[in-house]
């Protein structure tokens, strides 16, 4: 049964910038009007063009990634408030990497993944990603916070398969709160800073999985890229090598200044990179179990 939804909040939705009313329609019909005593007063619904309206330069983060608009709903409980928000991402792929951007704190069973600390809650499930936090961390309050992300992730509804980019990082010795998925080489350069130009070529038709692994006291990141092509990956790879390894010869492994390793191994339209490992040999063995 459809939850009815007050008429000041329609009026809201159909007066925000979020154009299209089918996606707002969609959107509206994923958060719902009430849950556990807290009532919605007020929705408001953000497009590609607005989004900066609502978190000033942190719009950038999500516009690196396909997505495609977002809805706020507030609800209100005597004098403190919940904030629901929710991403259409476009893609379960770029779901997953802006709910990786921001995982953090104790894992909850809601969704496909959730995660909660100090009274926010982030999850994502199919192409969508949302954030339910509270205005102050009353007492009970994570229950209710919980009770609104599953009400989200149910009405969601169908899970998303993860890319097969990152089915290829390998499992043993991940450290999973280090796993990452994006597009371009500024949010590379958030998570591993390579160099200021785009010297692996990284754009919105490129997919990228990050990862760190616990060896001793080391953690090497192992980074897959995948190209549209393989004339694009050759060039990417060969640009690296240029760049970081330009005296490897045929052997794509080198010592860099700090003692550790760094190795580029290329599949096809699939560039994979380790940094920092201790050793050339478990460099090639992280590439070799990513299917290299």
């Amino acid at each position: 049964m459809r939850t009815l939804v007050p008429t000041v909040i329609l009026l809201t939705l159909l007066a925000s910038g979020c154009s299209g009313g089918k996606l707002v329609r969609e959107l509206e019909g994923l958060i719902p009007a009430e849950v556990e005593g807290w009532t919605a007063t007020e929705s408001t619904a953000y497009d590609t063009g607005t989004i900066f309206d609502y978190m000033n330069g942190a719009g950038e983060l999500f516009l690196s990634y396909a997505y495609r608009g977002m809805m706020v709903r507030r609800f209100e409980r005597g004098d403190n408030e919940l904030t629901a928000e929710i991403y259409d991402m476009s893609t379960g792929g770029d779901a997953y990497g802006i709910f990786s951007r921001f995982r953090s704190g104790e894992n909850a069973a809601i969704g496909q993944g959730a995660c909660y600390v100090t009274g926010h809650l982030n999850l994502w499930r199919g192409r969508y990603y949302a954030s339910v936090f509270a205005l102050e961390n009353e007492d009970g309050i994570r229950a209710e916070i919980e009770a609104l992300g599953r009400a989200i992730a149910e009405r969601i509804g169908a899970d998303a398969p993860l890319p097969e980019i990152l089915r290829r990082l390998p499992e043993t010795d991940r450290d999973p709160e280090s796993v990452r998925y994006f597009h371009l080489h500024t949010d590379l350069n958030r998570y591993w800073f390579v160099a200021d130009e785009n010297l692996l070529g990284l754009g919105p038709e490129t997919e990228a999985a990050l990862a760190a692994y616990e060896l001793d006291a080391d953690y090497p990141y192992l980074l897959l890229v995948r190209y549209p092509d393989a004339e694009r990956a050759a060039a990417a790879a060969a640009a690296f090598r240029s760049a970081w390894m330009p005296e490897a010869g045929e052997v794509a492994i080198v010592q860099v200044e700090d003692g550790l390793w760094s190795a580029l191994e290329r599949d096809e339209a699939v560039v994979g990179i380790v940094f920092d490992s201790p050793d050339a040999e478990r460099a090639r063995a992280l590439l070799e179990a990513a299917g290299f």
